[in-house]
């Protein structure tokens, strides 16, 4: 079940009864598989709700169903980029680097990292970050385009698609692999 999914279930409006609201979301959650994008949007959701439970309560106004799952499924993609990049951060500090460069495709990740204040719902994950960098000699955080990965995104794709595990690239990739690199390599001279 996708988030969309979620909304044309939720097109009526949420209930005022918080209880009923979270009750229908963990019945999703029991029929989605752990790996969705739902399982991942359901604590924003729930906030969300909240939210919006209390803006009707105590501001006479509500959000649409369609704009709170919109919402809830920023919020999840961000909190899940902003995670990704504290594990790169304890990775390569546990292999002992000193200067670390990180980049991501995600602009708002790296707004987030660049502009903490601007970010308040993440201050948990971006003092943790903040944190991880101080035990670098120099941390950068860039922002880069979609296709600047595109060898790294297609090695992970044919893994993922083929079971292949860590000794795939070991035992020297797929022939595909060395072509593109031999491109890149002839067109970055």
């Amino acid at each position: 079940m996708t988030s969309k999914q979620i909304y044309f279930l939720l097109s009526d409006g949420f209930s005022l009864s918080l209880e009923d609201n979270f009750q229908l979301l963990m019945d999703l959650l029991d029929q989605a598989p752990a790996a969705t994008s739902v399982v991942k949007t359901i604590p924003w959701l729930l906030w969300s709700i909240w939210k919006n439970r209390n803006a009707i309560l105590f501001a006479a106004t509500q959000e649409s169903p369609s704009r709170i799952v919109q919402l809830a499924e920023e919020e999840a993609h961000l909190s899940l980029m902003l995670g990704l990049h504290g594990i790169a951060m304890v990775s390569v500090r546990d292999l002992h680097f000193e200067n670390v460069s990180i980049a991501s495709d995600h602009k708002d990740t790296i707004a987030a990292i660049s502009s903490p204040n601007q970010w308040p719902r993440y201050r948990y994950l971006l003092e943790e970050i903040k944190e991880l960098a101080q035990s670098f000699s120099m941390v950068v955080f860039e922002e880069e385009q979609v296709s600047t990965n595109s060898i790294a995104r297609d090695i992970a794709k044919s893994v993922l698609r083929f079971g292949q595990f860590q000794s795939y690239l070991a035992l020297g990739g797929p022939a595909w692999l060395h072509e593109r690199l031999y491109r890149e390599a002839a067109l970055n001279q």
